[in-house]
């Protein structure tokens, strides 16, 4: 049965990413805010999918218990943090928040592929990037100066 659900996780991850892309595109070329919107939402829930379904896979790889209590961890933090940008920039792109909440969910899972020992540590530093960051955008929308070294940022 493990090598059933193995197998098949390959395909449906497959599938959620290709859902995922399809509604990146859909969210970025309508020109409805009603139509982002329900595009962001099902990317948030394809996103969710994602990251579980890795870690399903994780779990019945290892067996280890505590597999499954790092992806809860981890989907609250994914979660609460395109929460608390929405409500604290409500005029913040979703659609940009949601990849970024992508690349984080698929580095955390790949990480604990990799390393299962270091996925703690890293997940600290996750979280205090998230914090430490989470100011920027004010920041640069309150003083006016920083836009003058816009190529100093790139650097």
């Amino acid at each position: 049965m493990t090598t059933v659900i193995l197998g098949l996780s390959r395909y449906v991850l497959a599938f959620f990413f290709a859902l995922y892309t399809l509604h990146c595109f859909l969210g970025f070329s309508s020109g409805n805010e009603e139509e982002r919107r329900g595009s962001a939402i099902l990317q948030a829930l394809f996103l969710i999918m994602i990251h579980t379904g890795g870690f399903t896979v994780l779990y019945f790889k290892t067996g280890d218990p505590e597999v499954l209590f790092f992806c809860a961890l981890q989907e609250v933090l994914l979660i609460g943090y395109m929460v608390l940008m929405r409500i604290l920039y409500p005029g913040c792109s979703r659609l940009l928040i949601n990849n970024m909440c992508l690349f984080l969910a698929v580095g955390f899972v790949m990480l604990n592929r990799l390393s299962p020992g270091d996925h703690l540590r890293q997940f600290v530093i996750a979280v205090f990037s998230l914090i430490i960051t989470m100011p920027v955008p004010y920041l640069t929308g309150r003083i006016k100066e920083l836009w003058r070294y816009t190529y100093a940022f790139g650097i």
